[in-house]
């Protein structure tokens, strides 16, 4: 249980890590690129992570797209904080999960 643990915070920081790269580099990507590249089994488990990332992050999809507006790409120092929050949180709930078992 413990390396399961282990490898979804590793993925979430690999996912995060290719995220703060794509708000960079990109204006609009397909959530089936994107599901490709951050490693989600189906575009639906993408857009539920999506639906969960903090509203600092001012994505939206629009037509089978992740838009990024502007604003994303210029406060990447905010989108990197919100999505370590974000990470510390999951770690804390897996943690606590642990504890429970």
């Amino acid at each position: 249980m413990i390396i399961d643990v282990q490898n979804k915070v590793k993925l979430e920081i690999e996912r995060q890590q290719l995220l703060e790269k794509i708000v960079l580099r990109y204006k609009e990507i397909s959530l089936k690129k994107l599901a490709i590249i951050l490693r989600f089994e189906t575009v639906e488990e993408l857009e539920n992570w999506i639906i969960n990332l903090p509203s600092k992050m001012n994505f939206y999809i629009k037509n089978k797209k992740l838009i990024i507006p502007k604003s994303s790409q210029n406060e990447n120092e905010e989108v990197e904080k919100a999505i370590s929050n974000m990470l510390n949180k999951f770690k804390e709930f897996e943690s606590k999960t642990d504890e429970k078992e």
